[in-house]
This record gives C-alpha cells, sequence and structure tokens, in this order.
C-alpha cells in the first residue's frame, strides 16, 4: 500500500476450520474482547489470518487489524485494550505508533501477539470501505475483503505472500480481477514500478492452469 512500506467473492468459507480446540478457543475469547474494546471504530482483520479465512492453510498464531483512529488520540484506546487484557509490546510504543503507525500487543491470556496498523488515506480507506463481516473462530468480526487481501500480498511480494494469493485465488468462487488490476496498476504508478500487475497474472494463470 502507498505511505506505507509493508496490504465479487461468492464462496462461502470458513478458514479457521481445520484450528485444534487449543488454538480455536483462544483467538476466539482474542477476538471477542478486541471487538469489545475496539467497539464504534472502523477496523478489520488483515495479514495471515484473512488468508487463512479465505483458504490458505498455513500455520500462524499472531493476528494483523487494520483500525482508523479518525483524528482520535491514540491514548484512551490504549487503556480500552489494556482493559480487555492486551498489553503494549515495547515501553516506547508511542514513538513507533509515530514513525510507523504500528501498535505492538500482547495478548495477556494467550500469549498471541497482534499487530494494530493505523489506516493511512488513499488506498488504505478504500480497503476499510470494502471491508465485510466474517465469522473467525465463531466471533463475527470484520475481515478485509479477499480481492484487497491479494492486492496487498502481491505487494508484499514475499514467497508465503504469494503462495496465499494461490490459495485465495483456488478457495474462491469468483474474484473481482478488474478491481485488482486497476488497483494494482494505480500502485505500480505512485511507487514507479511495472512488475505488479504481472506478478498477478502469473499467478491467476497458474490457479487457472490447475
Amino acid at each position: 500500500m502507498p505511505g506505507h512500506a509493508r496490504s465479487t467473492w461468492n464462496t462461502t468459507c470458513n478458514g479457521d476450520a481445520w484450528l485444534t480446540g487449543s488454538t480455536a478457543q483462544p483467538l476466539a475469547d482474542l477476538y471477542r474482547r478486541l471487538s469489545r474494546a475496539l467497539r464504534g471504530k472502523r477496523w478489520y482483520v488483515f495479514g495471515a489470518r484473512a488468508a487463512i479465512h479465505f483458504g490458505s492453510a498455513r500455520g500462524t498464531v499472531d493476528v494483523d487489524i487494520s483500525l482508523a483512529l479518525d483524528g482520535q488520540r491514540p491514548e484512551p484506546l490504549i487503556a480500552l485494550l489494556a482493559e480487555e487484557g492486551f498489553d503494549t509490546r515495547i515501553p516506547d510504543w508511542e514513538e513507533l505508533l509515530h514513525i510507523a503507525r504500528v501498535l505492538l500487543l500482547t495478548d495477556r491470556t494467550s500469549g498471541i501477539e497482534v499487530d494494530i496498523v493505523m489506516t493511512g488515506p488513499g488506498l488504505e480507506e478504500e480497503f476499510h470501505s470494502r471491508a465485510r463481516s466474517a465469522v473467525l473462530s465463531g466471533i463475527p468480526v470484520p475481515v478485509i475483503s479477499p480481492e484487497d487481501l491479494v492486492i496487498g500480498k502481491v505487494l508484499a511480494g514475499r514467497t508465503q505472500d504469494l503462495q496465499d494469493v494461490g490459495a485465495v485465488l483456488a478457495a474462491t468462487g469468483s474474484l473481482d480481477v478488474q478491481r485488482i488490476t486497476d488497483s494494482l496498476r494505480s500502485i505500480e504508478r505512485a511507487l514507479d514500478r511495472g512488475d505488479l500487475v504481472d506478478e498477478f497474472f502469473r499467478l491467476l494463470g497458474n490457479h487457472r492452469r490447475d
């Protein structure tokens, strides 16, 4: 996503279904408390947890959240999160939040790490507008759209990210390919790159051959 240096679906799936009870229960409790702390705010789950929901079979326990502060100070949010059992992982969290727009937390109960990325302008705001409700570990939470997940992971470009894209393409009934392509072309112009659309179509071609 430009400005942040790091990210039509008609198939019903719950990518958390493969989790064992020992993993799913702490996540359910975490999502429940996180939803209380973030009630009334604009947020969604993205990253590995969203990839798992949309079809990627990968092992991870971290949770990535995108959050729009909408001009509010972060201190009340930190207090609400602390009340729900989420502690900051570093003492100088304010400096990191100012520099990188990231809040690093640990769930006191389960030890699961939660990274909250503050929404920037432009494409990230569009991602928020397209997030939808989904059920993760039995709890309804907002989740990034599968198209926007693909866009973010093609941009990230790591091996695991591209594998996630392939899994999402294989698991979903249909994606808005035009929207993905248009967004990637916009990112290419913003970052003076020319490889993102080609990489997406390479992955899409691999999926269609399979």
